[in-house]
């Protein structure tokens, strides 16, 4: 359950990056760009019109701006692409841990069907006891202090069991699981 968590962060957190990273690369591209029209201003104006200067400045910076829109671009659809696998991700992981709660479920319901029926047993070693003490056949009390014994032991079986299945659940939420 920790390492789905932290996969769960890694997720995110990569989702994070990326949006960051796309962000980063649009403020570079217009801090360079408003650099570059400083310099072609700065360069040109002393020697050429107005007029001329706006004209140099488009021909000759077209380029370099189109290239680095069309890396912002490609950016942001690989950072869209990730995001969306990342989403993905995260769903698969809700669903897994929907499915390990279900199955707690079960399991939780198991065990208090085996706890009756714990109970319902020894109700009836207990009654059956009274029964035979006022019976005095030797080979039937036998038979059934050997019943006895049989059913103590698989009551037993069942009580470490479920004593068992307890530790597990109790483990199971203190890992973060939600029953």
């Amino acid at each position: 359950m920790l390492k789905k968590e932290s996969e769960k962060k890694d997720v995110t957190k990569s989702i994070e990056e990326a949006k960051n990273r796309s962000i980063y690369d649009q403020r570079k591209a217009k801090e360079y760009k408003e650099k570059f029209n400083e310099m072609m201003v700065l360069k040109l104006s002393t020697n050429l019109p107005l007029s001329s200067i706006s004209t140099l400045f488009e021909e000759s910076n077209f380029q370099d701006i189109s290239k680095l829109e069309r890396e912002i671009k490609t950016k942001e659809k690989e950072v869209s692409k990730e995001i969306v696998s990342k989403n993905e991700e995260i769903e698969k992981l809700r669903r897994t841990k929907a499915d390990m709660i279900g199955m707690i479920t079960s399991l939780l319901k198991d065990l208090n069907d085996k706890k009756e029926k714990y109970q319902d047993l020894i109700t009836r070693i207990d009654k059956e006891k009274e029964t035979s003490l006022n019976y005095k056949d030797e080979d039937a009390e036998r038979r059934e202090e050997e019943q006895i014994m049989e059913l103590k032991e698989l009551l037993s079986m069942q009580a470490r069991e479920i004593d068992t299945l307890y530790t597990e659940i109790n483990l199971f939420k203190r890992k973060g699981g939600h029953i």
